[in-house]
């Protein structure tokens, strides 16, 4: 399989040649010709380096025709991102190609680095050039008006999801169970002995966040003798879970344990209180969300709530292929909202609290 990485500007206007294809390749002119054009007389390794090639410089390479007349299995998906320096990303990416490469699929990363500008025009030009079966989205920036431009622009049928949540979705989602994985952090806490909580959650405008919040705190009101007594907002960064601290630090009255809604916050909130001189989890039990391979790390390993991209990923290429076999019958994109489960991986920031 062929995993490789595009990155898409709006303003990117060159014009590819069959030239260049054939400079960057290595092979003639009329070869490439004659595999652009489907011919049958060329090996498939050549035409797979060449189509590579095509795609990769932004050539309009048309969908190859249907051969016997039975109809072409998917093979091609478009997962398009705006990647970011960091574990989240690579983690993401990794469960896909993974999936990809069990299920003899190739997933192709395009890369957006303005999102809300280049959404738009990106998959406006991946369906012009008809070389993917279906495209998957990954991009938290979206808003409600930037996806219903989006399915104004996807033709009946066509196969598209996003992994991104937005509230009541208009394109198919799949994306993690975030309300259940809060829930599953209060009741972890709450086993391992700890009654006053605090909670460190992303930006409120983001679905997720709320998500999450809403998950602790429906666990918290479940219970007689839990509360929450500190609350603070980030967004999602290392340095938020360097604030958080300072300002958890400050408290008079401070809580035993403190969920951070994603590990990146749990990350800077453990380095920050072990400059400060306190015993994690002694002194404060910590929780962190996503499982990043960092947590096992850490010392001590941070607790977390992990998010299994392979799964996800599974589940994400298994949908696109399912819609690709009903497109004919798909009337309507529909806003379907489906969940990957989470689950809570103990490590020792949580460790059973010692009574004092």
């Amino acid at each position: 399989m062929i995993y490789y990485g595009l990155f898409f500007s709006k303003k990117s206007s060159m014009k590819i040649t069959l030239k260049d294809i054939a400079s960057d390749t290595g092979y003639s002119v009329s070869t490439v010709s004659r595999v652009l054009s489907n011919s049958d007389k060329i090996s498939s390794a050549t035409r797979e380096e060449i189509l590579e090639a095509a795609v990769r410089l932004g050539y309009r390479v048309g969908r190859l025709p249907v051969t016997n007349g039975k109809k072409r299995k998917m093979s091609r998906i478009a997962l398009i991102c705006d990647f970011h320096l960091g574990e989240f990303y690579a983690s993401f990416i990794n469960g896909f190609f993974i999936t990809a490469h069990e299920q003899q699929t190739d997933v192709h990363l395009i890369n957006v680095f303005n999102p809300r500008e280049e959404a738009e025009p990106c998959i406006k030009s991946i369906i012009q050039e008809d070389f993917f079966d279906g495209i998957i989205i990954m991009l938290p920036e979206l808003e409600k008006e930037d996806y219903i431009q989006i399915t104004r622009l996807i033709p009946k049928g066509y196969p598209i999801l996003s992994n991104a949540l937005i509230d009541n979705p208009l394109l198919t989602t799949l994306t993690f169970d975030g309300y259940s994985g809060g829930y599953q952090a209060g009741t972890h806490l709450r086993e391992q002995g700890y009654k006053r909580f605090g909670i460190v959650r992303g930006p409120g405008f983001k679905p997720e966040t709320r998500f999450r919040h809403n998950g602790f705190k429906d666990f918290v009101s479940s219970t007689s003798d839990t509360s929450i007594i500190w609350e603070f907002e980030g967004n999602y960064q290392y340095d938020d879970g360097i604030r958080a601290f300072n300002s958890y630090i400050k408290l008079a009255d401070k809580p035993e344990a403190v969920f951070l809604s994603n590990d990146l916050m749990a990350f800077g909130f453990l380095n920050a209180a072990h400059r400060a001189g306190l015993s994690i989890p002694g002194d404060v039990a910590i929780m962190g969300y996503d499982n990043l391979p960092t947590c096992e790390l850490m010392y001590p390993g941070i607790s977390s709530v992990k998010t299994d991209f392979i799964r996800l990923g599974n589940m994400s290429i298994n949908a696109i292929k399912s819609m690709y076999l009903q497109k004919e019958e798909l009337e309507v994109h529909t806003g379907m909202l489906s969940f990957v489960p989470v689950e809570v991986v103990a490590r020792q920031s949580t460790a059973p609290k010692i009574s004092k």
